[in-house]
């Protein structure tokens, strides 16, 4: 249900959907968040990133890197902080697969 308004033209809606966004999961979600990355709004930006961190979606490492460029600087700030993060949590799964 919150999918269908991902897209609204009302900012605050956008910005309300994306934050709950991060409450679920999902290839639906995780197709939003990609999409969110490319959000005019900020706010949607980072929650975006936040879902792509939380879903742990290493295929998005890219778009995630290509957000240490944006315009906003708590945008880069969350984009470095899930790339971390996301980056910590391969390595570790990695270490794991080989023991």
């Amino acid at each position: 249900m919150l999918l269908e308004f991902a897209d609204s033209s009302d900012r605050d809606v956008q910005s309300f959907v994306y934050s709950k966004l991060y409450d679920y999961d999902g290839n639906d979600v995780i197709q939003a968040a990609v999409k969110g990355l490319q959000n005019e709004d900020e706010i949607v930006r980072i929650s975006a990133i936040e879902i792509i961190g939380k879903q742990q979606v290493f295929e998005q490492l890219p778009a995630l890197i290509n957000s240490l460029t944006d315009s906003d600087e708590l945008v880069r700030c969350y984009a470095a902080e899930t790339i971390a993060f996301l980056g910590t949590d391969l390595k570790d799964q990695r270490h794991a697969s080989k023991s």
